[in-house]
């Protein structure tokens, strides 16, 4: 049984996209210079603490899951398959706590409800959302590295945070 734990609002990013399309390949769960294995992704215990941290923990979790959907698609091991559709399981929950989380920065009951195993997220949520997708959508490959590379190194991101509030 394939699990569908990847929620419409979550696209799978768009190939010519600046916004951090590759922030999968550089968690700060997976060793430097390491090959990208979204597993690590879904299961490593990131907390995020600061905003942007938010949206890209969001991000490299809502990859993880699409790659791990992916790759269960060509596995023929049943213990395998098991393995991997817990990992998604995991890596979705981790997901929607981190959403849950979003309260302190002011986006109220960020997930209306869970409808069986999709998540309905709030309007609030999607405004939050799509505030920083544009953000990172509005830079040019550079800054994307640079925010990637601090972002590995766990160094403070506070000033890559956009001008304005998402808050309308």
């Amino acid at each position: 049984m394939t699990p569908s734990l990847l929620s419409p609002r979550f696209p799978t990013p768009k190939k010519n996209s600046c916004c951090i399309i590759q922030i999968v390949l550089f968690h700060p769960c997976i060793p430097k210079g390491g090959i990208m294995q979204y597993n690590h992704v879904l299961n490593y215990p990131y907390l995020p603490d600061r905003e942007i941290e938010y949206f890209l923990s969001i991000q490299a979790l809502t990859q993880a899951i699409i790659l791990a959907n992916v790759k269960l698609k060509t596995i023929q091991d049943d213990e395998t398959k098991d393995i991997i559709c817990q990992s998604i399981i995991k890596g979705a929950l981790r997901r929607d706590r981190i959403v849950a989380g979003l309260s302190r920065f002011g986006v109220q009951n960020p997930i209306i409800q869970l409808q069986g195993e999709t998540p309905k997220y709030s309007p609030k949520f999607d405004q939050w959302y799509t505030w920083w997708e544009n953000y990172f959508n509005s830079l040019n490959q550079t800054a994307t590295d640079e925010i990637e590379k601090a972002f590995i190194d766990g160094d403070n991101l506070s000033e890559w945070y956009p001008e304005g509030s998402w808050k309308k």
